[in-house]
């Protein structure tokens, strides 16, 4: 079974989304276009989306020709839209009128989204465009396509693409709703299928590879197709090889992230350790340059203790001296005196002897 949706913006108004869900199964809003411009109904769109639990999908409005990076533009969209929930799909409507490499500035586009998000955006584009380029770049990494076909025939297939399969036609840009004027979409699966162009949370079935994506989203177009036949079983059973295959396989890439986180852990570790060792051998060499420096303070010291008792038994040896000399002065000076006594008293003897003489010899009056 197809489903059928709308896709919307500020041109809509205030949107009774109660409503919507009762008459439409999905929908896609404008969230920007270029790099800065927000939808001035998105917010309110987004929540209300939410809040109903209605299949839903953001698109942004690609403005290469205002010289906006696919990159920058595609910053803008995933900082407009936030946070995603479960099974949203995301589209990049390309219509702009520009000369430059088309394909490149959108694959650098839908590449950014799904290296921050997991998800395979949808392309948006006339048949013109479709036909114009080379879009097998984008068709072989998953990107499906919504092309806007206007037949106003929701039940009328589409035309063949590049592409194997159409996503969504927009098969009207004149679908009265409410007295409104909205584009009219049709999406050639059901909600599963829907889905599985969407964001995935860790605990979904899980982030597939492009060639899984590609064939979960076949088989569910079969199921839908051959529901009635056979084949139901057969197709049932792909679909959950496929499922079990991409679990298995993201279990593998877990343990093989959590190996390389590992291994990224150790690599700094022993890049921590060898620093460490490096700076222990710095250090070593510092302390054995404190010790040599120790060493030869001591050996100083010792050189230093040596010349001291060299000088306190010189200065003890020049005191003995001094007090031997001091002692043979003391006595040579005694000697003297003595001797000095003498030869005075030897002097006094002398000058009695004359005078006795003296007056021996004087006549006598």
């Amino acid at each position: 079974m197809n489903i059928k949706g709308l896709d919307i913006s500020k041109y809509q108004g205030i949107l009774d989304f109660e409503k919507l869900k009762a008459n439409f199964d999905f929908v896609i809003i404008k969230a920007t276009e270029g790099n800065g411009f927000t939808d001035t109904k998105f917010i309110r769109n987004q929540s209300e989306s939410r809040r109903v639990d209605m299949l839903r999908g953001y698109y942004h409005f690609a403005r290469p020709d205002l010289k906006n990076s696919a990159t920058d533009e595609a910053n803008w969209f995933l900082k407009t839209i936030g946070s995603l929930q479960e099974g949203e799909m995301l589209c990049l409507d390309y219509e702009a009128n520009w000369s430059g490499d088309v394909v490149t500035w959108c694959n650098e586009f839908l590449d950014k989204i799904y290296s921050e998000t997991k998800v395979k955006p949808l392309i948006y584009l006339n048949q013109a465009l479709a036909k114009k380029y080379d879009w097998s770049s984008l068709i072989n990494k998953g990107n499906g396509l919504w092309l806007a076909v206007y037949d106003y025939d929701a039940d009328k297939p589409c035309p063949t693409t590049q592409w194997d399969f159409v996503a969504i036609k927009q098969y009207s840009n004149k679908l009265v709703y409410e007295s409104l004027l909205v584009d009219g979409d049709i999406f050639y699966g059901d909600a599963n299928a829907f889905k599985a162009y969407g964001y995935k949370t860790t605990n979904s079935d899980t982030n597939m590879t492009d060639d899984q994506t590609r064939a979960l989203i076949t088989l569910e177009k079969f199921r839908i197709e051959y529901k009635h036949s056979n084949l139901q079983g057969a197709i049932d059973s792909a679909i959950g090889a496929v499922k079990d295959l991409a679990t298995k396989e993201e279990q593998i890439l877990i343990l093989t992230n959590k190996v390389n986180d590992l291994e990224v852990k150790i690599t700094k570790i022993n890049s921590e350790l060898e620093k460490l060792n490096l700076n222990y051998i710095a250090k070593e060499k510092e302390v054995a340059k404190y010790q040599k420096a120790v060493e030869t303070a001591n050996t100083k010291i010792d050189e230093q203790k040596i010349i001291i008792d060299d000088l306190d038994r010189l200065a003890k040896d020049n005191k003995n001296l001094y007090l031997n000399k001091n002692d043979e002065f003391n006595a040579y000076k005694l000697e003297e005196k003595e001797t000095l006594k003498v030869d005075i008293k030897k002097s006094l003897t002398l000058k009695e002897l004359i005078a006795l003489i003296i007056n021996k010899i004087k006549p006598k009056k």
